[in-house]
Formats: C-alpha cells, structure tokens, sequence
C-alpha cells in the first residue's frame, strides 16, 4: 500500500500551488512539456513579505518587505536588504486572490550588488492560516 506522510503531502500541496503561479505566467510552456529542463526558472516580480524562522520561532518582529525574483515549480528566489539569519524562513505573498504562506528552507543567499541580496527558498509546505496567527498581522 502507497501512503504519503503528513509532510510529504504538504510539500505535494505547496509544489502543485508553485506549478500553478509558473503555468499562469510562463510564454514558453510548451518548453515544460519537452522536458527540456528538470526545474524550470520563471522571473516573476511580486511583493511578498519574508519572515525568518528560527527552529520553532517565527519571528515577526523581523518581517522584511520584499519582492520575488523568480519562481520554480519547487522553490522560488527573493530580493532582500540584508542576508537572513536564519535557515527556515516564511514568504508570504498575494496572488489569485489569496494570500498565502510558504515556509521553505533556505538553499543560499549571494550578494548581487547595490547592497541587495538574493535568497533561494526550497519551499516545503503552504503554512495554514491560523498556525502562526501572528503572520495575521501582515497587511499588503
């Protein structure tokens, strides 16, 4: 018998969400159909707010606004103002008419000039809205 972990369908539930952003944005989606690339890379701009997560600890208190830089099935890459201290961390952005949490884990944060830093996020899992009900006080 197949089953899949809580966790494992979590992380299923946040990739299929990522799909859905990169499938509703992408002018070359015939190319996803070719397999020409295992992890198809969309450069997609939206706001988002990320928040540094430490072990069980969400800390709000270092909340960053943000914008996204890219996207992929699996993860996306965001623009910061300084690297995060941190290894987990939780992007929140509006899309479709929702807002939505993904926590992820952090890949690698490279400077890219001007001060600027981008950060890989591995995303797990799409965080319930009543988990940590002090990301309800984010507001876009």
């Amino acid at each position: 018998m197949l089953s899949f972990s809580s966790k494992s369908r979590r992380q299923k539930e946040a990739q299929g969400y990522l799909a859905k952003i990169v499938n509703n944005h992408c002018p070359t989606l015939e190319a996803y159909a070719r397999g020409e690339r295992d992890d198809q890379r969309l450069n997609l701009t939206i706001a988002a707010f990320v928040v540094p997560v430490r072990g069980s600890i969400v800390d709000v208190a270092a909340v960053s606004a943000t914008v996204t830089k890219e996207f992929s099935t699996t993860g996306m890459s965001i623009i910061l103002d300084n690297a995060l201290d941190a290894q987990e961390a939780i992007v929140v952005i509006q899309w479709d008419g929702t807002t939505t949490h993904f926590r992820g884990e952090i890949k690698h944060q490279s400077p890219i000039g001007a001060g600027l830093w981008q950060c890989g996020l591995h995303v797990d899992e799409i965080v319930a809205p009543g988990e940590y009900p002090e990301l309800a006080t984010l507001e876009f």
